[in-house]
């Protein structure tokens, strides 16, 4: 039953509210950078600062604030209220961006398996086919079934290896024409 004179429950103190933020030293260190400005702070202006940084997070703040890459960088005085806002929301929305691009590439990142010879040929040598794949650990197997069953003294390893080197050559050469040059070029370019 609910008495007279009682608040609303919608209206009661509860014991779980947050304490307010307070953000007054990074509004000191601010401040501290910029040791000249063209107006005096007022007592207002600090408290407008601390109000407009209590609404974002400490990483923004941090960035803002420092002595290498925040607004004492960037600006000769103090900045304004508006100036302030403007730094902490293109700040915020970058620290965001780099969160979200840094998400991204974990996502992406093509991450090793598990077992490294998955995916590998496990079958027997003699057994293999065109295009299937080897573990680098049967390289030496597969040499040997080549050399004596196929004849083949030096098998080649068409892989991404550590035991891979291309000898550079190829099965087979284009061979190309020599073009000349015209009268006309020739004349026109001594080198030629």
């Amino acid at each position: 039953m609910k008495q007279l004179g009682a608040p609303p429950l919608s209206q009661t103190p509860s014991t779980a509210t947050p304490k307010p933020r307070n953000c007054f030293h990074w509004v000191d260190q601010l401040q501290k950078l910029f040791p000249q400005t063209e107006t005096p702070v007022t007592q207002q202006f600090i408290d407008g600062m601390n109000e407009i940084m209590c609404l974002y997070p400490e990483k923004v703040l941090a960035r803002v604030c420092s002595a290498t890459e925040g607004l004492c960088t960037k600006q000769k005085y103090l900045p304004s209220l508006f100036e302030l806002k403007e730094a902490l929301d293109a700040t915020g929305f970058t620290i965001h961006e780099e969160a979200v691009r840094r998400q991204i590439h974990t996502n992406f990142v093509a991450k090793p398996p598990e077992d490294p010879k998955e995916g590998c040929y496990s079958g027997p040598i003699e057994q293999i086919q065109p295009g299937d794949i080897l573990h680098h650990s049967r390289f030496d197997e597969y040499r040997a079934f080549m050399r004596e069953h196929k004849g083949i003294p030096k098998a080649k390893l068409w892989a991404n290896n550590e035991d891979y080197k291309d000898s550079g050559q190829r099965p087979f050469q284009i061979a190309t024409k020599p073009q000349t040059a015209s009268k006309e070029v020739k004349e026109a370019n001594p080198f030629l």
